[in-house]
């Protein structure tokens, strides 16, 4: 594809993005993007507060009432705008049904909150989802293999396949360990992409991207000529608890979110140097480019848990 092309299909794409980075920001402090490394970025991410808590429930419904979006296809939603009033509630109704099916029920080990949260920060950026994974579960109990989303970017004349990887642990340690266990493993089976190529080959969202979907399939064909412009990305999403948020009474006098945002920049630096030895230390994958979002909760167990009971 030409440069004109790309630009013609990134603004395509960005005219049906289901949420903005203004709409995140209603919740969440969203730091610039940092270079880690010179093959790795990140973004730090804040929930925000009121003068005396934490508002991690507001951030919950907020990701939830996203749901529709993150599982159907574009075409599962399209017509509602040409719907009578009565018609939209119950076309509504029954699409977050149909969503909410998707998910995990008893299973306290559970992703899913973090994998929805990715798929927003993505989107949000105007990188768009090509295969919605949790559609095609037929089993709500099944969890989904291979890497949690596939999503597309069209930047600097450049087309950026996106493997999604989504962890929420106790720590951050534990997070990060576990995500570069996932990539590393996923590298080290060729046959894995092998699938997460047919899935888009096979499955990528028609509706959404109408004439161009057949340009999209032949870039992640690996007998396609001249694909110089064409890469990968990992992006990944670690959820993981703070000690700090457990007790706000440290704060004495000063404004909540002010205390907070200072005390999680000075962590900071500390983060960047784990996520730095983990990928570069790590044979495997330390060529490959990555982006980190990286968001402290209270408790994201109960974070969780709460998503999974009350969807």
């Amino acid at each position: 594809m030409t440069l004109s092309e790309l630009e013609v299909i990134k603004e395509f794409l960005q005219a049906k993005q289901p949420i903005t980075t203004s709409e995140l920001e209603n919740n969440l402090i969203l730091y610039s993007d940092q270079d880690f490394a010179t093959n790795i970025s990140g973004k730090f991410l804040l929930i925000r507060t009121t003068d005396d808590s934490v508002r991690q429930r507001d951030f919950m419904k907020m990701i939830r009432r996203n749901i529709i979006f993150y599982v159907l296809n574009y075409s599962d939603y399209l017509d509602l705008s040409d719907t009578e009033k009565d018609e939209i509630i119950k076309k509504h109704v029954d699409l977050y049904i149909k969503a909410r099916e998707k998910f995990q029920t008893k299973s306290d080990r559970i992703g899913e909150a973090g994998e929805l949260i990715l798929f927003l920060l993505l989107e949000a950026e105007g990188i768009s989802q090509i295969v919605s994974k949790m559609r095609l579960k037929t089993d709500n109990e099944w969890p989904f293999h291979g890497v949690d989303a596939i999503h597309l970017e069209i930047k600097d004349g450049k087309v950026i396949f996106h493997y999604g990887e989504s962890k929420m642990r106790k720590t951050f340690e534990i997070a990060l360990s576990k995500s570069i266990d996932s990539i590393e493993n996923f590298e080290s089976k060729p046959k894995e992409e092998d699938i997460e190529v047919d899935l888009i080959s096979t499955n990528i969202d028609k509706s959404k991207f109408e004439g161009f979907a057949e340009e999209i399939v032949k870039l992640v064909n690996p007998y396609t000529k001249n694909k110089e412009h064409v890469g990968h990305k990992y992006s990944v999403f670690l959820g993981f608890d703070w000690d700090l948020l457990k007790d706000l009474s440290k704060k004495a006098k000063d404004d909540l979110q002010k205390y907070v945002k200072v005390q999680y920049e000075k962590e900071h630096p500390k983060l960047i140097e784990k996520i730095q030895k983990a990928v570069l230390g790590s044979q495997k994958i330390k060529d490959k480019r990555f982006k980190f979002y990286l968001l402290p909760f209270q408790n994201e167990e109960e974070f969780r848990v709460s998503f999974r009971d009350e969807l």
